[in-house]
């Protein structure tokens, strides 16, 4: 091969080798089409993390824009109108990859965004109070996320693939308490002395002390915790085999 035709060939093979390493797949069909990553070689990487499954995932920023690169589909998912994201956390949820971020927009600097992955569906949630990041509680079957709104609270909660939100039930009033036993009870009064023992002794009688007359205190049962009666909040859908 002369050089000339080496150099040539180097804008070619350099191509390909951008188009192999930083692909997304654009579409589905059993030919899938591919473009090329701008946002990979031009852009920054913000951030790295990895998911429950073991794949990765990164965000990114490219000409003002963010975006989800997950590689195990060869697929970015836009975060829209975000001026600033921040990874949270990766979990499995009831069957769903749960992706917690933290999100900016231009009026609005505290926001949550939430990414459900399952399959090739992913669905997506913004929520907060525009001030404070909610504090959140997630286990293996639902994420709860609660959301200070002047005097009161809401509450958002993932499970099953929705996101449902209500004002937060408040929680039940503390046990009252006890009456002290009759051991921790103070001791009576000694007897004077002028009194002769026979008047200390306490006369015979088969009547009921007064004592015993009382009758016992009614077992504390707690009230019912309060029902948390949702709405749903609607997702954005992507599907990243089309």
């Amino acid at each position: 091969m002369t050089p000339s035709k080496t150099y040539k060939s180097l804008p070619v093979l350099l191509a390909s080798l951008l188009l192999g390493a930083c692909a997304t797949r654009s579409n589905s069909g059993s030919i899938a089409q591919y473009s090329l990553d701008q946002a990979a070689i031009f852009g920054d990487v913000v951030d790295a993390f990895v998911l429950p499954d073991g794949s990765e995932g990164s965000i990114r920023r490219f000409n003002n824009n963010y975006s989800i690169k997950l590689q195990k589909h060869s697929r970015v998912v836009d975060i829209e109108r975000a001026t600033q994201v921040k990874f949270r956390s990766a979990q499995s949820v009831d069957g769903y990859t749960l992706i917690v971020l933290e999100k900016a927009e231009r009026n609005c600097q505290g926001k949550t965004h939430l990414m459900a992955i399952r399959g090739t569906k992913v669905r997506s949630w913004d929520f907060g109070n525009c001030r404070t990041w909610p504090e959140s509680e997630i286990a293996s079957d639902a994420a709860t996320f609660y959301v200070e709104e002047g005097a009161g609270t809401i509450q958002y909660q993932f499970t099953g693939g929705r996101l449902l939100y209500g004002p937060a039930p408040k929680r039940p009033p503390l046990m009252p308490a006890r009456q002290a036993p009759a051991e921790n009870q103070p001791p009576a009064a000694p007897a004077r002395s002028g009194e002769t023992a026979q008047a200390s002794r306490p006369k015979s009688s088969n009547a009921p002390t007064a004592a015993s007359r009382k009758t016992a205190p009614a077992p504390y049962v707690p009230p019912a915790a309060p029902i948390f009666k949702p709405k749903e909040q609607a997702p954005r859908i992507i599907y990243m085999d089309k």
